[in-house]
C-alpha cells in the first residue's frame, strides 16, 4: 500500500515536470520513467507481472522509435537544467508524500500471528501458480508454440530483409 502511494506521488511530480520541460530528450526520459512506474504499479496490483512486462516492452519499443526521430531533429540543442523547476517538483512530491503518510499512519494496524502470515503467503503463492498454469496448460500449448515459432520466423525474415548497405539514419563525419 505504501509503495503504491510513493509511486503515485512520484508519477504526479513527473507530470508537473513534463509540463515545465521544453527539451524533447528530457520529455522522452520523463515518459520512459512514467512507463516504468506505471508498469510497476500495474504489476503490484495484479497477481502476476505478465501484463506489466508486455506493456513495458511495447512502450519501450515505441520510445526507441521516438528517441531516434527526436535525436535526429534536435541533435545540437543544448539541455539546460532549471533549478526552479527541480525545487518545485520536489516540493510537490514531498507534500503529496507527507499528506499520504499522515493519513496512512492514522489507520490502526493489527498484529498477526505467524500462522496467519504463513497462510496468507501460501494463498498468494497458490494463486500465482494457478495463474501461471493457465498460460501453459496442455490445451493452449499448440497455440503458444505457434506464436513462438511465428515470432522467431518474423525475426529471421526481418534480419534477412534489412539492407546493410543503407546504413544508419545519419552518419557522422570525422
Amino acid at each position: 500500500m505504501l509503495i503504491n502511494l510513493i509511486i503515485i506521488s512520484i508519477s504526479l511530480s513527473l507530470n508537473t515536470l513534463m509540463i515545465i520541460s521544453n527539451h524533447p530528450l528530457a520529455m522522452g526520459l520523463i515518459l520512459m520513467t512514467q512507463t516504468m512506474l506505471t508498469a510497476i504499479l500495474i504489476g503490484t496490483l495484479n497477481q502476476t507481472f505478465w501484463f506489466s512486462y508486455v506493456l513495458f516492452l511495447i512502450f519501450i519499443g515505441g520510445l526507441l522509435v521516438l528517441f531516434i526521430y527526436v535525436a535526429s531533429l534536435a541533435a545540437n540543442e543544448m539541455f539546460i537544467f532549471s533549478t526552479k523547476s527541480f525545487i518545485m517538483t520536489n516540493t510537490i512530491t514531498l507534500s503529496i508524500l507527507i499528506s499520504a503518510l499522515y493519513k496512512d499512519t492514522s489507520l490502526v494496524i493489527t498484529k498477526m500471528t505467524n500462522s496467519e502470515t504463513t497462510m496468507i503467503a501460501m494463498n498468494k503463492i497458490e494463486k500465482i501458480i494457478t495463474s501461471i498454469n493457465k498460460f501453459y496448460s496442455t490445451e493452449i500449448m499448440p497455440i503458444t508454440l505457434m506464436i513462438i515459432l511465428y515470432l522467431f520466423l518474423t525475426l529471421i525474415v526481418i534480419v534477412k530483409i534489412t539492407q546493410l548497405s543503407s546504413g544508419p539514419l545519419r552518419t557522422t563525419k570525422i
